[in-house]
């Protein structure tokens, strides 16, 4: 479930930031090049509204569905019509509901209460400001943060499968499905809401079928073939494209996390653990897609290790177009 963040949207955590690539093919040959990153959830729920069942690593919230004036958060599990770039830049959803069993562009995965000391930091003049502004964008930013940075984890750990790794913790399958979230309206925030939904969705409108179990079985199935995630780069920068592009130069096939004791403490330590991954992206890309032969790959990451949050996201050469994408 990781993928690229979209320019337009200042709501998304997975922070679109340029970073070092190291790139080998499978016979060990190495090149070096500068790509932007391809972006890779225990929260309090809305007091009253909400059961949990569940053990540690399979707690579930669910919450009721939120009330006509949206004081209450939806429902977790509801299913959104795809967002336009003009939608995804606003503080508050503008995205109609539609039934899961229908395409979609986004689901809830989590809602949350707004922490009273961030509370303290918006109102309604600020939820309907510019998004872009600063007044707006960092108090709004820092809710999301506190309340879905949790719940996205835990969401996406679900479809987790064995790195079979001392260097990986976990690994995931990579998809277009980017971490976004959502604040109330100016009206509703004066009549009471104090929620922040947390979705995963595509950013660039495509609509797909699984629902939440759906996406917590992409451990064991193929990824559907709407969500593979391809980039170019031919301008340098790594831009997502649609697979069947003549842009398509690359597939994401992984996100893995860096195990604990592998995290680099300084530049010399970060460049040396992401050279060590080159291997392991192509060891995780045969196991999560099988073996696509001598191919070159490409792991993406922050670029220095002040940014660098463990989370790395490989890819595998393709040809252009892509009609059907690996492990489909």
């Amino acid at each position: 479930m990781a993928s690229a963040r979209p320019t337009t949207s200042r709501l998304l955590l997975a922070a679109a930031l340029s970073l070092a690539v190291v790139a080998c093919s499978a016979s060990g040959e190495r090149s070096g090049t500068t790509l932007p990153k391809p972006s890779s959830p225990s929260t309090t729920a809305a007091p009253g509204r909400t059961t949990t069942t569940g053990g540690k690593d399979t707690t579930t919230t669910t919450t009721e569905p939120r009330d006509d004036d949206g004081v209450e958060p939806v429902a977790v599990g509801t299913c959104w019509a795809p967002s336009t770039p003009e939608e995804l830049r606003e503080v508050s959803q503008q995205a109609d509901e539609v039934d899961c069993d229908e395409p979609h562009g986004s689901i809830t995965v989590a809602t949350g209460t707004i922490p009273d000391d961030l509370a303290a930091k918006l109102s309604a003049k600020v939820l309907d400001g510019n998004p872009d502004d600063s007044s707006t964008y960092e108090p709004v930013q820092a809710a999301g943060s506190a309340v879905c940075t949790g719940e996205w984890k835990r969401v996406e750990k679900r479809s987790n499968f064995d790195p079979k790794s001392t260097y990986a913790s976990s690994v995931r399958r990579a998809t277009k499905l980017v971490r976004t979230f959502w604040l109330p309206t100016g009206d509703q925030w004066d009549a009471g809401a104090r929620w922040v939904q947390c979705d995963l969705q595509t950013a660039d409108g495509t609509e797909f079928e699984l629902d939440l179990d759906g996406l917590s079985q992409l451990a064991t199935r193929n990824v559907p073939a709407d969500l593979v995630l391809c980039l170019t780069d031919d301008a340098g920068d790594g831009t997502p494209v649609p697979c069947d592009s003549s842009l398509a130069r690359w597939q994401a096939t992984t996100v893995l996390q860096v195990a604990a004791d592998q995290l680099p403490k300084d530049q010399a330590g970060y460049e040396a653990v992401q050279l060590k991954g080159v291997p392991v992206c192509g060891q995780l890309t045969k196991r999560a897609v099988g073996d696509v032969g001598q191919r070159f790959y490409k792991l993406f990451a922050d670029s220095s290790v002040e940014l660098f949050d463990g989370s790395f996201t490989c890819a595998v050469s393709v040809k252009p177009p892509v009609t059907k994408p690996l492990g489909t």
